[in-house]
């Protein structure tokens, strides 16, 4: 196959190749955020036909953003190699086998590898379809094609959790992982015409292996202990011994990335400008926001409020939608008003939007709930496009591009983070009422005592003897206690993302007024 460039390109299919670019690039794109979002609720299902708790179920969602995370740092030098066409057609096919194996999994480790693999995927394609899409549109117009372009990347995740909730309903959790592979397909099949072509490298270009191989040692066994420390006890030998060995090669990386890299994969001396440290911690906060509520939100309406996967789908489906509309209007108004005022409006939000959730329970309407997180996502909806036109403004212009992919490589990692934070906030919470409610549970509280009376009374009246009416009511009992416990245990994880964001107001706003001046 002979070489074929964005000019041939474009003498061939004229200005129309500018959307026939975009599109291609675009239908990879929402595969990948499909895949990245449709899954969370089917973690109800999961967990039971496996047999396992949050702490093994949270992979699913941590893997693949963890996989993301670093691959996106590998996306450079894979099209430095393949070029543009090959490296999404094999990216796309191999993000294929991902769904295949995960949807087909017999056991949880086959169905995180399935995951992780999507994940890398999707660390690779995301970038290259900008880039493509940066790459066919001139200056001037280069804003108009990614407003549309983030908007196709924005409403596949609010409509996916609902399509992915029916399906679960009417097949199986299984099929969830095939929804976006129709994407997939077609995206392929375009890419072999529409995406510019040339041959494979002769030789290989230089990459940082041994930066790459410390960073994705760190962020494994880092997510391996904040994983297994509430199992396995946070002082315990094991833990202590990847805790230090995590630390380690943190460490490593850093020293290595600033001193010794040629070609690093994140520029450290960045980090010397607080207030680019400062939109650093703002986007490793969003995306420990919206990853975090986006995974706890679908569990906690089934697992609690007992909701079916098509209600748990239909109730993120507004905030998607609100995201839509609000992306756009933040960024102009990025333009027009100080951007601090919208950070912290958007924090301020966004921390009323999960304290809000944490206050829920069994007795909390569909509609409220729905209201709560339309407030959230009104919050993230004004961080997010203000980071992105604020956050490397401090930045000399040489060094616009390797901010930018810091930016978003801190973006993902605190959405792995985020999943685990509330996850372990969950666990904790989950285990001390518990412990707490059952130790309450005596004859001598009357509470306990009049639930007990109340119920056996009721099921006396039914003709039952006494000793299985008895039985009966402690069973009702203990799964009212368990209940309470979990209501509980999900409020901790959502007033732990509202904490958080109460605490980013100060990043936000040092990065703000510096962004103003």
């Amino acid at each position: 196959m002979s070489e074929e460039t964005t000019e041939d390109l474009f003498r061939r299919y004229g200005e129309a190749y500018r959307w026939l670019a975009t599109v291609t690039a675009m239908v990879g794109a929402i595969s990948m955020v499909l895949s990245s979002t449709i899954v969370n609720v089917a973690f109800p299902n999961i967990m039971g036909e496996f047999g396992i708790g949050q702490d093994r179920a949270q992979w699913i969602s941590t893997g693949f953003l963890a996989a993301m995370t670093v691959f996106m740092l590998v996306n450079s030098w894979v099209q430095s190699v393949l070029g543009q066409r090959r490296s999404y057609i094999l990216v796309l096919a191999l993000f294929i086998a991902g769904a295949v194996l995960g949807g087909t999994a017999q056991t949880t480790e086959v169905l995180i590898l399935g995951r992780i693999i999507q994940g890398a995927c999707a660390g690779i394609v995301q970038p290259l379809a900008m880039t493509t899409v940066y790459q066919v549109f001139p200056e001037n117009r280069r804003g108009l094609a990614m407003g549309i372009f983030g908007l196709g990347v924005v409403v596949a995740p609010a409509i996916g959790p609902y399509v992915g909730g029916v399906t679960i309903e009417e097949l199986s959790w299984r099929f969830v992982f095939f929804l976006p592979l129709p994407f997939c397909i077609v995206g392929i099949l375009a890419a072999c015409t529409f995406l510019p072509h040339k041959k494979i490298a002769n030789t290989l270009p230089p990459f940082d292996w041994i930066g790459f191989a410390l960073l994705c040692a760190a962020i494994s066994l880092c997510l391996f202990v904040l994983a297994n420390g509430q199992r396995e006890g946070w002082r315990s030998d094991q833990i202590a011994a990847f805790g230090s060995l995590a630390t380690l090669a943190a460490v490593s990386f850093v020293i290595w990335e600033w001193r010794c890299a040629k070609l690093p994969l994140l520029r450290m001396d960045l980090l010397l400008v607080p207030e680019f440290t400062s939109a650093i911690a703002v986007a490793f906060v969003f995306g420990a926001a919206i990853y975090g509520s986006t995974y706890l939100v679908p569990i906690f309406v089934q697992t609690v409020l007992h909701f079916p996967p098509a209600h748990a789908g239909l109730l993120l489906m507004p905030g998607g939608a609100l995201l839509a509309v609000i992306f756009p209007m933040s960024g102009w108004l990025a333009d027009s008003i100080p951007p601090r005022v919208l950070l912290v409006s958007g924090f301020v939000f966004m921390a009323i939007g999960s304290a809000q959730m944490g206050g829920a329970d069994v007795n909390t309407t569909f509609s409220a709930l729905v209201g709560y997180t339309l407030v959230q996502r009104f919050g993230l909806g004004l961080i997010h496009p203000t980071l992105n036109a604020t956050g490397l403004r401090t930045l000399p212009q040489e060094s616009v591009s390797a901010g930018a992919g810091m930016l978003n490589f801190f973006r993902q990692l605190g959405g792995a983070g985020g999943v685990l934070a509330t996850v372990i906030a969950y666990e904790s919470g989950l285990a001390i009422f518990a412990d707490a409610y059952t130790i309450t549970q005596t004859p001598s509280n009357w509470a306990t005592a009049g639930y007990l009376n109340e119920l056996h009374a009721m099921l006396g009246s039914t003709g039952l003897d006494t000793g299985a009416a008895s039985e009966i009511a402690l069973h009702h009992l203990g799964q009212a206690v368990l209940g309470e416990a979990l209501t509980q245990g999900f409020s901790s994880g959502f007033w732990l993302l509202a904490e958080i964001g109460l605490i980013a107001l100060i990043p936000a706003w040092i990065m703000g007024r510096r962004a103003s001046a």
